[in-house]
């Protein structure tokens, strides 16, 4: 079954998918009866450059499957969560796990991209059409926090993000693409840890 778990982390790195049951049989009084069952995509493109990109992803991907299996295998629950500000929330504590913080989490987080060369600013449109530039560990922390700590998320928590309701509004009921930033990042920070630990 090793083997078999591997795979999972690798699939859960390479497509940012979890493995699912695609179907399941029952077999009762000599019937045998089957059941599909809807599958989960993250719509994960990569496009290649050269196979030898290809060929050094997939290594370091091992590498990471091999160092950092724990928060990989965070990142793989993570890749199934249904909810939206769910899975924001544990991406965070993918990133939490890959940066070792023991507190103080977001500013270690902060510090570990920006040490790395890597902004910690998401970007996206309001509903007048607005750019919007906020700090995506404060917020991805906040909504951690407030979760973990059975609060329910409310505006007055977010002021340092947003600079008005209206923006949190929006966000909260439109995060299709937020939790898709999360997880790439947490992709940066495993590949960023694995080349940091050689």
């Amino acid at each position: 079954y090793a083997e078999i778990d591997k795979a999972k982390l690798y699939l859960a790195m390479h497509s940012g998918q979890s493995s699912y049951d695609f179907f399941k049989i029952i077999r009762n009084n000599q019937k045998i009866f089957y059941k599909t069952e809807l599958l989960q995509f993250n719509e994960l493109q990569r496009i290649w450059v050269s196979e030898e990109e290809k060929n050094e992803f997939r290594l370091r991907t091992e590498n990471v499957i091999t160092n950092q299996k724990f928060s990989i295998t965070l990142f793989q629950d993570a890749n199934r969560e249904y909810n939206n500000i769910y899975k924001i929330a544990r991406y965070f504590l993918v990133l939490e796990s890959i940066v070792g913080s023991q507190a103080e989490s977001r500013k270690a987080i902060r510090n570990f991209f920006l040490i790395n060369n890597y902004s910690i600013n998401y970007n996206f449109q309001n509903q007048l059409g607005q750019n919007i530039q906020i700090d995506f560990v404060e917020l991805a922390g906040i909504i951690r926090a407030k979760l973990f700590h059975g609060v329910e998320l409310k505006y007055k928590y977010f002021k340092k993000v947003f600079k008005t309701e209206t923006d949190y509004d929006f966000f909260i009921e439109d995060n299709t693409y937020f939790h898709k930033y999360m997880r790439d990042m947490c992709e940066v920070a495993l590949m960023i840890k694995e080349m940091i630990s050689r």
